[in-house]
């Protein structure tokens, strides 16, 4: 999907065909395979070997040649990736993008402008006694009665996570329950935020947090 802001695309990974995926991944630059080979887990690196692929296409929905920057990827301290913009095909362009993945449905979204982040969850059986440790008392409010407290949890928690990573922070270094994300604009570090939901399929939730100019 496309929009004036960003484009993202969501894939489900095919376990029975997951050789074909290792394949392709061989025509990833080195950099990026030595990457997928740090993680330990087969679907760990099958879900890596997916965003690393769907950013290339999502890059090409921009009109981007990927193979000629995609070499120059680098990754800051909390591991989130980015572009040197040195290489970057033309110098005004700040291109952003970050990966997300939930079991074996795998989500990357690019911005050609802005910071952005994505978080994609599978809706499920939440305990009630972590709300506390995550949430403001009005967003507890919001999901314990919500006709779907489990919709409304992972609305929230996509929201957060896609903050955060939007900034390339940790979700350890904030308390989470003091940044609240009822509404689709936020303020964080006295820069603004917009969320935006994106359609991830039946039983998953997702949200896009890119910051506004």
């Amino acid at each position: 999907m496309n929009t004036t802001l960003f484009n993202y695309r969501i894939a489900t990974i095919d376990l029975i065909k997951i050789k074909a995926l290792f394949e392709a991944a061989k025509s990833l630059p080195e950099v990026l395979q030595s990457h997928i080979n740090q993680r330990q887990l087969l679907q760990d690196k099958a879900c890596s070997i997916q965003g690393w692929l769907l950013l290339k296409a999502c890059l090409r929905d921009r009109g981007l040649k990927s193979d000629d920057i995609l070499e120059d990827i680098q990754f800051n301290t909390f591991g989130k990736p980015y572009f040197k913009k040195s290489r970057l095909i033309d110098a005004t362009l700040d291109v952003h993008f970050n990966f997300s993945h939930s079991e074996t449905k795998v989500v990357c979204a690019v911005s050609k402008t802005h910071d952005i982040g994505v978080d994609i969850e599978k809706i499920a059986i939440f305990d009630s006694s972590l709300l506390p440790a995550y949430f403001s008392h009005d967003e507890i409010d919001f999901v314990t009665q919500a006709n779907s407290p489990e919709d409304a949890f992972f609305s929230l928690w996509t929201k957060k996570e896609a903050l955060l990573k939007c900034v390339g922070i940790g979700i350890t270094h904030i308390e989470l329950a003091n940044l609240e994300v009822l509404n689709n604009t936020i303020i964080y570090q006295q820069k603004p935020y917009r969320f935006y939901e994106i359609d991830a399929g039946h039983l998953y939730m997702a949200h896009v947090c890119i910051e506004e100019a």
